[in-house]
């Protein structure tokens, strides 16, 4: 099948009406397959091949290859960033090695550029396409939480046991678990506003993926939930809003004093002694006084050369330690990639936040931007830019909001429903 071309004059939406819809083929569903399992891409890249990283790139070629791929609004920002990212990596590879930094380029650019296609082309083809992906992740993660709370009780699953106290479930590592989670957690709560799927199912899911949550001991999945409930949160109107905050202020007040204001006796030992080890101020080994070490090194080796960078690939990537990599995808950008990743990084930024905030403007669906912004949130605290299971949930969420066009058009209050009996009395007569 040829990918879709919009004729000139006509809209994206007149498209969709145009185009009957179809079943998922056998294309859809290995990226079903993709979307599915990326919840334990991280342990399988650990334990099976380092190339599983590859998997979304690979079948993004395909689908180029057999035409299955479709334009979508924003398509022209992200391949420029692509650009961008790729020619970073050759420039900066002066300073270190030109083909290892353009390989690590290469291979983010064209994922940047062609996962995103071949995604739309999956969403517009078929109606069950982001339902069916939605279940398999769901499903997938949910057995990864429920792996993590074994751990949590000192069980092994698959042979793997939890590192420090800090659970992992299936995920390969606890921060990888406590994100996914978080966006298992941010899908539900729109399912459940949509009454798409039974309560009770859904509450369960929702308290196992909470606490798997707790169980990675993960700041970053917090600070994450944290910037995606506020979505829900701001968007909840009318009587609701009042009574979902009155719910948490009782609960907070009841914490305290079953606690007798001692909060920590709340949270497991593991989450308890992360904060320590993360708050520690006077520690050396303080995770937040290495990691501002971290940024001083990257600051200073940007001000010592702000444009070209040290280099994409891993063997520049340390900073006051050897492993230690700059943990601000923004930062880590610039001090790896130069001045020219940076932008290219800014650009997607911006991009993908102004769609999410176009999308809650004008439609009633939450989880998707939620999802997005979220996830940029944890990228400020995190070194994910190599990584393409995250780069997998930011892609398909931009994908599933429709680009920087909504496709769902949220309801106007104020326009009066078309009845059948209106619409027969608007009719002219005929005698």
């Amino acid at each position: 099948m040829k990918p879709r071309i919009l004729a000139r004059g006509s809209s994206e939406s007149d498209e969709l009406r145009a185009a009957p819809p179809t079943r998922v083929g056998l294309d859809g569903w290995v990226w079903i397959i993709v979307i599915a399992i990326t919840p334990l891409q991280q342990l399988l890249f650990e334990t099976v091949s380092s190339q599983v990283r590859s998997l979304p790139l690979v079948v993004a070629a395909l689908s180029l290859l057999l035409g299955r791929v479709a334009r979508f609004r924003g398509q022209g920002i992200l391949t420029a960033a692509a650009l961008l990212i790729v020619l970073a990596g050759f420039i900066s590879g002066t300073n270190s090695s030109v083909s290892a930094s353009a390989g690590v380029s290469i291979m983010l650019g064209l994922m940047v550029a062609l996962v995103p296609s071949a995604l739309a082309f999956q969403v517009r083809r078929s109606p069950t396409f982001v339902r069916n992906a939605v279940i398999a992740f769901l499903g997938v993660q949910t057995v990864s939480a429920l792996a993590a709370i074994a751990q949590m009780a000192g069980a092994s699953t698959f042979g793997i046991v939890s590192i420090a106290g800090r659970a992992r479930g299936l995920a390969g590592h606890p921060n990888v678990l406590g994100i996914m989670s978080v966006i298992a957690i941010l899908i539900l709560l729109e399912m459940w506003g949509r009454r798409t799927v039974n309560r009770g199912l859904t509450l369960l899911v929702l308290l196992v993926n909470g606490v798997a949550i707790a169980g990675s001991a993960s700041l970053s999945s917090l600070l994450m939930l944290a910037v995606g409930l506020a979505f829900y949160i701001v968007t909840i109107q009318g009587a609701l809003r009042y009574v979902l905050c009155t719910l948490l202020l009782v609960a907070l007040i009841g914490a305290v004093v079953s606690s007798n204001g001692d909060l920590t006796t709340l949270i497991p030992s593991s989450l308890e002694s992360r904060i320590d080890e993360v708050t520690e101020v006077d520690g050396d080994r303080a995770s937040w006084n290495i990691r501002v070490g971290a940024y001083g090194f990257a600051l200073q080796s940007i001000g010592a050369d702000p444009v070209i960078g040290v280099g994409m690939d891993t063997m520049n990537q340390s900073t006051t330690q050897p492993g230690l990599v700059v943990h601000n995808y923004l930062l880590r950008g610039w001090f790896q990639g130069g001045l020219i990743l940076f932008v290219a990084f800014l650009m997607l930024t911006v991009l993908f936040v102004v769609s999410a905030a176009r999308y809650i403007r004008q439609t009633d669906s939450i989880a998707p931007a939620a999802i997005l912004v979220s996830m940029l949130a944890f990228g400020m605290t995190a070194s994910f830019y190599t990584q393409s299971h995250y780069w997998m949930v930011i892609l398909t969420a931009f994908i599933v909001m429709g680009g920087l066009r909504p496709k769902i058009p949220k309801p106007n209050p104020k326009r009066r429903p078309t009845t059948l009996r209106s619409r027969k009395s608007a009719e002219p007569r005929h005698h």
